[in-house]
């Protein structure tokens, strides 16, 4: 006899077998996306195809929120040695702190880059490259100097070892050694790195190159009859325009160029208003396309973009004029009037653009390692102790070069 009592059903297992949409709309995603630290914004562009296709999209990276919570271009010192964690120095939030200090460090120390900077000390970056040579040279057989440099990722912990160039020589009787310079794949050079050894002699440029498998290619001479290598400022960084296209200052007010891509040379005029301005800097346009020439004056910061190239001819536009006076004096009020022998100099530039630059002063209230730290577009200014290679993290940049899933 049936007993009349109902049998109840599995709700967990029905419920289980219906399906959640947990999807958000792609919108909605990049929203949060814009809204993430840049930690935070690495990891959502390697989750799937179509999330890092709209992280990467040049509109997406230059809108305000993203820059103000992700900080797209962080600048920061890399220490001499491993001992502490990289040193902020642009944009002072703590955004950049917490990823500089959180993020960068901690996988440097995972990647072990305590014990690569105890064998190297940085000479050069660029692009959030670093170019490492070994140290105590001299204590090293041949045999053994297949490995004297290395081509440095803090971001990845990549590392690429080379040996120094083998056919360009230092020559003791000269002044200086050759220069490096590092080109990366935002410069248009088709892989993910270039290192350039460059010795500049009389009329005379010899380039030798090295590729990301660790080999360095043949020599190239140019002999130039209208330009004099030899008075190239060596203690400036060189510009590199999109395609390869480097540029140093040279004395005799003009700018010597090298196309990696055709092995040919140029020259550049300077500005007429910079003729005759001491302290010069040489920078790119956020592009990449044409220069850019911030000088100093006293406290005067001037900036001159670089006109793009019609009828067979190039000029310069100027593009700012800033004035610095009120925010030394906020300092030190007893810092001295000004006029051409003021003790502010050129210390570097920090973005491949200029737009943040590093200022030395030459007073007893600051130490060597106190930098003045301007940034030219905010026009903010902090005083920042700095001893180092200077390193530049473009998230931007990396982000724009990543590959899309296939």
């Amino acid at each position: 006899m049936a007993t009349g009592k109902r049998r109840r059903g599995n709700t967990c297992a029905a419920a289980a077998e219906t399906p959640i949409a947990w999807t958000l709309p792609a919108e909605l995603m990049l929203e949060i996306v814009a809204r993430s630290e840049p930690g935070t914004l690495v990891r959502f562009a390697a989750t799937c195809k179509l999330l890092r296709r709209d992280i990467r999209c040049p509109s997406f990276l230059r809108r305000d929120d993203v820059g103000r919570q992700a900080a797209p271009c962080i600048l920061a010192y890399l220490c001499t040695y491993i001992s502490n964690p990289p040193t902020l120095v642009h944009p002072s939030t703590a955004v950049a702190a917490s990823f500089c200090r959180d993020h960068l460090w901690r996988f440097m120390e995972r990647k072990k880059a305590g014990s690569l900077l105890e064998e190297y000390r940085p000479v050069a970056s660029r692009r959030g490259l670093v170019l490492l040579l070994r140290r105590n040279l001299r204590n090293r057989p041949k045999s053994k100097r297949c490995s004297d440099m290395c081509v440095y990722d803090p971001m990845t912990g990549a590392r690429t070892f080379l040996s120094r160039p083998p056919d360009i020589k230092r020559n003791t009787e000269r002044y200086h050694e050759h220069e490096y310079v590092l080109l990366t794949a935002a410069d248009g050079i088709g892989c993910s790195f270039m290192l350039l050894a460059a010795d500049f002699y009389g009329r005379r440029i010899t380039v030798q190159t090295a590729s990301p498998c660790g080999t360095w290619g043949p020599l190239t001479y140019v002999e130039d009859e209208d330009r004099w290598w030899t008075f190239v400022t060596q203690d400036r960084n060189p510009a590199v325009l999109r395609g390869g296209v480097i540029h140093w200052l040279a004395s005799e007010q003009q700018i010597l160029s090298y196309n990696l891509g055709t092995g040919k040379t140029s020259s550049v005029k300077l500005p007429p208003t910079a003729r005759k301005v001491k302290e010069l800097l040489l920078a790119t346009s956020s592009d990449g396309e044409v220069l850019k020439l911030i000088g100093i004056e006293g406290f005067v910061i001037s900036v001159w973009l670089q006109l793009p190239v019609s009828a067979g001819s190039a000029g310069w536009a100027p593009e700012a004029l800033i004035d610095m006076e009120e925010k030394f004096r906020l300092m030190d009020p007893n810092f001295p009037p000004g006029g051409p022998d003021l003790p502010i100099v050129f210390q570097g530039f920090g973005k491949r653009t200029g737009d943040v630059v590093l200022l030395r002063v030459r007073r007893p209230r600051f130490s060597f390692y106190d930098l003045a730290v301007l940034d030219l577009k905010t026009k903010d200014m902090h005083m920042q102790k700095c001893d180092g290679q200077f390193l530049e993290i473009d998230l931007a940049s990396r982000l724009q070069n990543t590959k899309i899933f296939s």
